[in-house]
């Protein structure tokens, strides 16, 4: 009855959610049991929704009396800031989350937050203030700090002096990393929008050895030697890491340069590893005795063999970009391997599948050369071994081929996934004009 969200194609849970019949139970026990008081425009206010202990506004309701005191543990409003009263009239309030269904705010109802001393989560989404203010500092029990306000850039240094504070997320913001990002050793979870070009968080981020997942939603900049062995050094200090998801690295490796990573070892509890970037002493750490509970790789390699791979009992996720050289991955796994694998994505080309390969896997993407013989066309790569794949739903193909053949190749392509005994749905896509857009990307999140 509890169902996982995932997000698309990478097998990453961001969630979870209830069937529609258990969550209109679990609606109709709450307000038997008064769990939570719920003010929507249909709603009334009184002076009995004072004592509530769990309190949730929805738009439309009328404004709340700004003279009155709320016993409210836990306020959720998803409604314009001037409904409600001074945060200062909730003064026992533990969860705090406020959503602006629209531009309009009043930068008034945002202060007095210092007032809240009892408050262990705080919610800020789509507001619209320019800044936080100071006395955010003095929250002394926060623990969880999530941010998606848009207008702000900079966070007050006074919330360098949470020391309790366990989790930061502004990845869906404009925030620049602060300097001082190394004093909040408590943190377990941080999730970050980019790394800039002049942060000094990769040496800081060694001072967070309590971290147990650290994601960054854009650009992770390690643009010199010093800043990449710096990178390697406080990852290795990481302890308890268990999630490293970093959506793109920018890297520059010369050779001949010694790397922290040729005597690092990754924490053995790490769970998810995206990392991509050239590092080849980083890919001789990735072996199955060392990271036994490994779920989602993403890995740049310089080999095609996928046998090291396939050793990895709880993978779920797996995605290859190649080095300097295009590579070609021969053969699919075997028996036994890849137990668990329901996505695989790599830039390189593959071999045909044979029976017990991948056994479970639900995703694919790949890349394949089409060649023009005459009246006909042919690929590297034979798409009638998918059969082989029994619960395959998915599949991406990147193809090269002559713009003059593309109709022709891409008619082929479907015509072979047709074919199929489990209804496949297909993504072709010409590898020119995939580079093309790949460019056009790099140039703007460098920009």
């Amino acid at each position: 009855m509890i169902m996982p969200v995932e997000s698309p194609h990478d097998g990453i849970i961001t969630g979870c959610h209830v069937h529609d019949i258990m969550f209109d139970m679990i609606c109709l026990l709450s307000k038997e049991e008064n769990f939570v008081t719920v003010l929507g425009s249909n709603e009334k206010y009184t002076t009995s929704h004072c004592n509530a202990r769990r309190l949730a506004i929805h738009r439309g309701f009328q404004p709340l009396a700004s003279t009155s005191t709320f016993q409210a543990r836990s306020l959720n409003a998803m409604c314009n800031a001037n409904l409600l009263p001074s945060l200062s009239c909730f003064e026992v309030l533990r969860v705090l989350v406020l959503e602006s269904p629209s531009n309009r705010h009043n930068p008034d109802s945002y202060e007095h937050n210092g007032k809240l001393v009892h408050l262990r989560y705080l919610k800020l989404a789509n507001i619209h203030i320019s800044e936080l203010p100071e006395e955010i500092g003095e929250l002394k029990f926060l623990l969880v700090l999530d941010l998606s306000a848009k207008g702000i850039n900079k966070l007050p240094e006074s919330i360098g002096l949470l020391s309790q504070l366990k989790c930061l997320n502004i990845c869906r913001t404009n925030i620049e990393v602060p300097s001082w990002i190394g004093n909040l050793t408590s943190l377990e979870e941080l999730c970050l929008n980019g790394v800039e070009k002049h942060s000094n968080f990769v040496t800081e981020l060694g001072k967070l050895t309590e971290l147990r997942k650290l994601r960054v939603s854009d650009v992770l900049y390690l643009d010199s030697v010093g800043t990449m062995n710096a990178w390697a050094e406080s990852v290795a200090k990481l302890n308890k890491i268990e999630v490293i998801d970093i959506q793109f690295i920018f890297s520059v490796r010369t050779s001949g340069h010694e790397t922290p990573w040729e005597w690092k070892v990754l924490p053995p509890q790490l769970r998810v590893l995206r990392m991509a970037y050239l590092e080849p002493e980083l890919v001789a750490r990735i072996n199955p005795s060392l990271l036994p509970n490994m779920s989602h790789l993403e890995l740049f390699v310089y080999s095609p063999e996928l046998e090291v791979f396939g050793s990895f009992q709880e993978l779920v996720a797996l995605e290859l970009f190649i080095g300097p050289s295009a590579l070609h991955h021969d053969t699919m796994g075997g028996i036994g391997a890849f137990p668990k694998l329901r996505v695989f994505k790599t830039q390189s080309t593959i071999g045909s599948f044979v029976e017990g390969d991948m056994p479970v896997l639900e995703y694919l993407e790949f890349h394949t050369v089409a060649q023009s013989n005459d009246d006909d066309i042919s690929f590297d790569f034979d798409f009638g071994s998918l059969e082989n794949l029994p619960l395959l739903q998915h599949v991406s193909v990147l193809v090269s081929t002559p713009e003059a053949d593309r109709e022709k190749a891409e008619e082929t392509v479907r015509h072979a996934t047709d074919m199929l005994p489990n209804h496949v749905n297909l993504r072709f896509t010409i590898a020119e004009a995939a580079l093309h857009i790949m460019l056009r990307d790099l140039r703007n999140r460098i920009i």
